[in-house]
């Protein structure tokens, strides 16, 4: 089973509403522990170059496998509906898998 990426994207727009203090100390542990169980092995938040890439901030989840992403979104009771807490802004979200990774 080949480890899953899912990118969750907030655009350029969203960084007038954006709350990164909440995001970081209060939405992401809550994503911590109620996927970790379901494969999530991993994020990774980053603030990106508004102008080069048209997004403001960049999640990275990286899970066990395709499966226990899914049974995480389906389960979901809490983690979606808390980003009305940070941004009223929608991400976008792009999922797939890992072709090939260095890690030093």
């Amino acid at each position: 089973m080949a480890p899953t990426i899912v990118n969750v994207m907030y655009p350029a727009a969203a960084s007038a509403d954006f709350n990164m203090d909440y995001y970081l100390s209060k939405h992401m542990p809550l994503v911590q522990k109620n996927w970790g169980p379901h494969g999530l092995e991993s994020w990774t938040v980053g603030v990106l170059d508004k102008e080069t890439s048209g997004h403001h901030v960049q999640a990275v989840l990286v899970f066990k496998d395709a499966e226990g992403f899914k049974t995480a979104v389906a389960e979901d009771k809490e983690v979606m509906p808390d980003v009305a807490n940070f941004t009223a802004t929608k991400p976008s979200i792009w999922i797939g898998g890992v072709a090939g990774a260095w890690k030093a």
